[in-house]
């Protein structure tokens, strides 16, 4: 079943179809762990959608945040961000690979595009952030999917049309 998010984010009801004919799901929404797929029409639902996400952090999490290029992956951190208190401008960490900001918990948010080596993630600290409490949210983890903590949670952003399709 597919879901997306309703135009209102502040409601944050949910759709999706039954015999052809959208249905609003009960709010607030009420998501599972299980896997859910999520069509989101606009950027500031994707905001929305990761505020959702960094609202319900307990402070030790890791996500592994996948998606081509222009998917909405940091803007998908925005959001997450915002849910941590945090109210910095947050940006890609693409050349500088990490960056470190203070909210409810503290966010590190890699990105390993650019990194040409598993050893080069070493030489971050990897292993040292992953001991800090804080929300750790890694864009591009399948370049080194084996030093992401099987604990982690897989979000996947995908391109469809002017929309997203948000899998986790």
């Amino acid at each position: 079943m597919k879901y997306w998010l309703n135009e209102n984010i502040s409601s944050f009801h949910l759709y999706h179809f039954e015999l052809g004919v959208a249905k609003q799901t009960k709010s607030p929404i009420m998501l599972t762990k299980e896997i859910m797929e999520l069509v989101v029409p606009s950027q500031e639902e994707l905001i929305a959608l990761g505020r959702w996400f960094g609202e319900g952090m307990t402070g030790n999490e890791v996500y592994a945040l996948s998606g081509p290029l222009g998917s909405g992956k940091t803007t998908f951190v925005k959001g997450l961000a915002l849910g941590l208190g945090i109210e910095d401008n947050i940006i890609s960490p693409t050349f500088v690979l990490v960056r470190e900001y203070k909210g409810r918990y503290p966010l590190f948010h890699f990105d390993w595009y650019r990194i040409e080596t598993q050893k080069e993630v070493l030489e971050l600290g990897y292993y040292d952030y992953l001991e800090h409490i804080g929300v750790k949210v890694i864009e591009w983890p399948e370049k080194y999917s084996s030093l992401i903590p099987e604990s982690a949670r897989w979000i996947k952003i995908a391109i469809e049309g002017s929309n997203r399709k948000v899998t986790w």
